[in-house]
């Protein structure tokens, strides 16, 4: 799995550093990191009894020496295990070495959707759309398919949903990961670690507003930002530093969506992102009550935008996207006027 490591949290590595050897307990390291975020490490690793590769997320030093940290992870590692799927990256155990607290899981050969906007975006609208439906088949893996939105944290929820925690695998599925972390940065912020934090808080404002609370309209809200993002290149919400950013959530204080679309030459590319807009509208909504309420409505959504399209094999559109890093849109070109007066 590559994570692209772009640097944003350089000048908190040497403080966290876990500084692992090669070899420790059963495994061996790459010691190039293939990812980093607020609570940890990202490495890939070889487990020597059985010669598997596996993904090793190692907590920041700060974190794991706080005993309070140290209880949650106990308390979370046993919740873990329950987020099974096919599309779900799979959570194996826990270890520790040096008092470093170390989550283990399967290793997933793609690359991040952080890694894709980065480089590739604004996407074509098609593209989003086809991401999306990969995303919303793991999604139903964590949330089940039966509508059930107002019963908060009492159902199963991602919570954690981002570009970095979707992957892209060489074969052209999603796969999610690092599901329900978000607790360790509740409590980290609570106990004034000081975590390293992006600016792109993908949390909705009933999350930031009520201390965590959670239902399923809160990964569609997170869901229909990561869409924004891959849309137009660009996050919607600023601030000088992540709580400005929480705040202005809160506020529903953000540039204008419609400003944030790039403007594309080709009508019929122009009608496509209308719609795909009007579609990111619903799911970005402050009000919950107002916004998209289940993943069932989404896909609705979305086979209404693809009606016209015929992408037959939609995994191997993203395996050629993935390879090539070019995209081309599989819908049948209407006849202008010229066409049509003559017959073309």
């Amino acid at each position: 799995m590559t994570h692209d490591y772009h640097g944003r949290y350089a000048e908190f590595a040497v403080i966290d550093d876990p500084s692992l050897p090669e070899r420790f307990q059963n495994y061996s390291i790459d010691k190039n990191k293939i990812g980093e975020g607020p609570i940890s490490f990202c490495y890939r690793a070889q487990r020597i009894d059985t010669n598997e590769t596996v993904r090793l997320k190692v907590f920041r030093r700060r974190l794991s020496l706080n005993q309070e940290i140290v209880e949650l992870f106990q308390k979370q590692s046993r919740l873990f295990s329950e987020f099974r799927g096919s599309q779900i990256q799979s959570f194996r155990g826990t270890t520790a070495h040096n008092e470093m607290l170390i989550l283990e899981y399967g290793y997933v050969d793609g690359v991040s959707l952080r890694s894709i906007i980065t480089e590739n975006a604004p996407l074509h609208p098609d593209l989003v759309g086809l991401i999306v439906q990969g995303i919303l088949q793991a999604l139903n893996q964590i949330h089940g398919v039966r509508p059930s939105p107002g019963m908060g944290n009492l159902i199963p929820l991602h919570k954690n949903l981002k570009p970095e925690n979707v992957i892209l695998t060489t074969d052209g599925r999603i796969m999610l990961t690092d599901i329900d972390m978000l607790p360790f940065c509740h409590l980290a912020d609570r106990l004034k670690l000081s975590l390293p934090y992006s600016l792109n808080v993908y949390e909705s404002p009933e999350q930031l507003l009520k201390s965590g609370y959670a239902d399923r309209r809160s990964d569609l809200f997170a869901l229909g930002l990561m869409m924004l993002e891959m849309a137009t290149g660009r996050y919607p919400y600023g601030g000088a530093n992540v709580f400005e950013v929480r705040q202005n959530i809160r506020e529903e204080y953000r540039e204008n969506a419609d400003s944030l679309y790039p403007s594309y030459k080709e009508p019929s590319v122009r009608s496509l992102t209308k719609s795909l807009s009007r579609l990111i509208d619903k799911m970005v909504e402050h009000n919950p009550e107002k916004r998209m309420q289940t993943l069932m409505d989404l896909e609705s959504s979305l086979v209404d935008y693809f009606k016209d399209a015929s992408y037959d094999y939609p995994q191997k559109t993203l395996t050629d996207f993935l390879r090539l890093r070019s995209f081309q849109t599989e819908r049948a070109r209407k006849k202008g006027f010229i066409d049509r007066l003559f017959g073309g």
